[in-house]
Order: C-alpha cells, then sequence, then structure tokens
C-alpha cells in the first residue's frame, strides 16, 4: 500500500486527497497518511492528532490499529484508477 500512496502523491493529488478525507470521517484524529522510506524499505506515516498537544504526533503503519489499515485499505481500492 505504501508503493501506491506514494504513486498517487506524485501522480494524483486530487484522489489522495480524497482517500484522506474520507478516512478522516471514519478516524477523526487521523490527519493524514503519505509514504516514508524507512531504509531500504517504505512505510507510510500517519499524521494524527493527539488530545492537550499543540503540534500531531506522526506515527508509522506498524504502530496504527488494524480498523485504520483496514479502512485505508478499501479507500485506496475504491479510489484507484485504472
Amino acid at each position: 500500500m505504501a508503493s501506491v500512496i506514494g504513486h498517487l502523491e506524485q501522480s494524483s493529488q486530487d484522489s489522495l486527497r480524497v482517500i484522506q478525507d474520507y478516512l478522516y470521517a471514519v478516524m477523526p484524529m487521523v490527519q493524514g497518511v503519505q509514504r516514508v522510506a524507512v531504509g531500504p524499505m517504505e512505510s507510510l506515516s500517519f499524521t494524527q492528532d493527539m488530545a492537550g498537544v499543540k503540534h500531531p504526533w506522526h506515527f508509522l503503519a506498524q504502530n496504527m490499529s488494524d480498523g485504520t489499515l483496514r479502512a485505508l485499505g478499501v479507500l485506496v481500492a475504491l479510489f484507484q484508477k485504472t
């Protein structure tokens, strides 16, 4: 999924924005998602609001709930262009 998000960052910012908007509707604390390099591999970084904190925190995909990752997977599948 990280490579698909990376492709959307490069080629279709509008589609990525729609995905992020729907993800926010499902998970209101999640402000965004982006592809990040982790050594020779890639992962996803989620920006999330935290109560009592001025600036949002960043979490790698491994630290996000299964439900958030599944919701993102469904949204990416729904809005992919063929």
